[in-house]
């Protein structure tokens, strides 16, 4: 992830994926995170999920910080209304590495295709068939927005997902696992366990798809809602 288990979090020329379409916006989350590696503040990121014109878009800005050297990652996706993929695009910067992937969906008669891209530190083309049903990665909470009345203590499921930030062997649909745990009355969210490709999180979210927190007890990861930007930067120190 990116988003799921921060597996490999590092900027995204987002510029025309962010505009998306013209019509007004219906912002569904519109928050700051602050991110934690076992006792150490680990870096803080900015995520936006809006509605327009049928579509939906996502927005994510992050910052983190190793051994003293600061690492960016943007991500800009578009989904249609029932969360088919449009395209997507991210870019990473880092001691003085770029990467830059984008990725535009077309279908065919039997399955959706992802044309994708990959510059900067790694070069790759590659053409990935994904199965009806399959969402990017970053929809989720979207996903979980869709589906609230659905999802009571007990029930289990899984999402077909695409990840954005891969190595090139993974660039593929992989089940996303889930199962409702129960309501946190104190932070009014719905909890969830949530596992991919072996790794389990935590959720709680809201009904209306924002995150309050994830924690991902293996690699000893946590991130939490914040209340704005200055206590996100507070949080690293900046």
């Amino acid at each position: 992830m990116h988003k799921f288990f921060f597996c490999a979090l590092a900027l995204v020329s987002v510029t025309a994926l962010a505009k998306g379409p013209s019509g007004a916006a219906t912002v569904l989350n519109d928050a700051w995170y602050v991110m934690q590696a076992g006792n150490l503040p680990w870096g803080y990121f900015h995520e936006k999920i809006e509605q327009r014109d049928g579509r939906y878009s996502y927005r994510y800005e992050m910052y983190k910080q190793e051994k003293g050297k600061i690492y960016q990652e943007n991500i800009g996706a578009i989904a249609e209304s029932d969360l088919t993929p449009v395209a997507f695009n991210l870019n990473k910067a880092g001691e003085g590495a770029t990467e830059m992937i984008n990725a535009a969906y077309t279908k065919d008669k039997v399955s959706g295709i992802l044309n994708i891209e990959v510059k900067g530190a790694r070069l790759a083309q590659l053409k990935r068939h994904i199965p009806p049903g399959t969402i990017f990665e970053v929809f989720f909470p979207v996903w979980i927005k869709q589906h609230w009345g659905e999802l009571t203590p007990g029930k289990k499921g899984r999402v077909q997902v695409f990840t954005e930030d891969a190595p090139n062997r993974d660039f593929i649909s992989k089940p996303a696992y889930y199962e409702v745990k129960g309501t946190n009355t104190a932070e009014k969210c719905l909890e969830l366990q949530v596992e991919l490709a072996g790794i389990k999180a935590d959720w709680c979210i809201t009904s209306n798809g924002e995150l309050v927190t994830l924690e991902v007890p293996r690699r000893q990861v946590s991130v939490r809602k914040v209340a704005n930007e200055k206590a996100a930067k507070a949080f690293l120190g900046k």
